[in-house]
């Protein structure tokens, strides 16, 4: 008979009654169920929530951290430049945007995508917002071109700023 061995997180969590970090184990069950949740997690981790402060948060915090997640997150927005001032093809997923609203903050997608490409830390705040533009339909990302691009703008600015690491969360907090 063999043995099977599941792999495990090991991960650093704020304890609940003391506050102090401790170390958890987090098998198989957590990790599907930190990405079944990952939504309401990127949102919690967007509005500032530390990522230590339960399991299922470190571990999403550390799948959005990963080196392919930030990858692929700067891909997406320097598509998002690519399409900027472009007609959709035909029939194409692009079709869903307006390639004039991302004509109009083309240069602040170029600054998100230089902050995603950056080699030093990158806060999870901010991969979290990145995240949330990019896969909310409702957001101001997938506006009609009539609309006003100042929420779109806005939403850009925060990512960017969520992606600096702070010496504290009270000032990730206050970017808001």
């Amino acid at each position: 008979m063999a043995i099977v061995r599941m792999r495990c997180s090991i991960i650093l969590c704020a304890d609940e009654v003391s506050g102090a970090l401790v170390v958890r184990r987090a098998g198989a069950v957590g990790r599907l169920l930190a990405f079944c949740r990952r939504d309401r997690l990127d949102r919690a981790l967007a509005a500032g929530t530390p990522p230590e402060s339960g399991v299922a948060l470190a571990l999403r915090a550390q799948a959005l951290t990963a080196h392919d997640q930030r990858v692929a997150l700067r891909s997406s927005v320097e598509t998002l430049v690519l399409m900027a001032g472009r007609p959709a093809p035909w029939a194409s997923r692009w079709a869903i945007l307006s390639a004039r609203r991302l004509d109009r903050v083309a240069g602040e997608l170029q600054r998100l995508a230089a902050a995603l490409s950056d080699p030093g830390p990158i806060d999870v705040c901010g991969l979290a917002r990145v995240r949330l533009l990019l896969v909310d339909g409702c957001g101001p990302l997938y506006r009609s071109a009539a609309d006003p691009v100042d929420d779109l703008r806005e939403a850009i600015e925060l990512a960017i700023v969520g992606l600096q690491v702070q010496s504290s969360s009270d000032d990730r907090r206050r970017s808001r």
